[in-house]
């Protein structure tokens, strides 16, 4: 079976973009919100890296949690909480996995992630509009 597009014409003439820069976030509530289900395309190719510098992570990390306070604006808080939640025995096993294959990096990123939560989450969350990030990033 051949597809076109990520998203079924049953669903794009329903969906209706707010002018708000988490597009991914948005379109995956509210295909949730409307009882659409995704399926995996093993011919997808995604182009992704993680941050390369803290700056990038610190700035990923602020998106994060600003896309999910202003995600409330369009959907119930418990239901954006509920699909923003990752189960801890996944949490776990991420965790193991990552200090097995490569201690010093997982642990690296644990003391990041606890410093952002602790420290910087509270200044993520008053921002209410993005600036389009300058990225060290490269791009295959």
């Amino acid at each position: 079976m051949s597809r076109q597009g990520a998203f079924s014409r049953a669903l794009y003439s329903q969906l209706k973009w707010p002018i708000y820069p988490a597009e991914d976030a948005y379109a995956y509530l509210f295909c949730k919100e409307k009882g659409f289900e995704f399926v995996f395309e093993p011919s997808a190719k995604v182009l992704f890296r993680s941050p390369a510098t803290l700056q990038d992570h610190i700035k990923q990390s602020q998106r994060f949690f600003g896309e999910r306070r202003d995600m409330k604006k369009y959907f119930e808080p418990e239901f954006v909480k509920r699909h923003y939640h990752i189960p801890n025995t996944l949490m776990a096993k991420s965790i193991i996995s990552g200090l097995v294959r490569n201690p010093f990096t997982i642990f690296m990123y644990l003391v990041i992630a606890v410093y952002i939560r602790l420290f910087l989450t509270k200044k993520f969350t008053e921002k209410s509009s993005w600036e389009p990030s300058v990225t060290t990033k490269k791009i295959l």
